[in-house]
């Protein structure tokens, strides 16, 4: 019987869980715009689009 209601407990705590990162990952606005311009400040010196550079071509990249 103990075993049971162990089993019940840590299914009730991981739901919990996974609810509350849910509602966290839920409220932080994530825009476009946000990518774009980190792409911009941290990405796009070494990876150009048409050309290799320190990081591989962008052109055709699926993403």
């Amino acid at each position: 019987m103990e075993n049971k209601m162990k089993f019940h407990w840590t299914n009730r705590l991981r739901v919990a869980t996974f609810i509350t990162v849910l509602i966290f990952l839920a409220a932080m606005p994530v825009k476009a715009q946000d990518g774009k311009s980190l792409f911009k400040a941290n990405c796009a010196s070494c990876h150009k689009a048409l050309k290799n550079s320190t990081g591989p071509m962008l052109q055709g990249a699926k993403g």
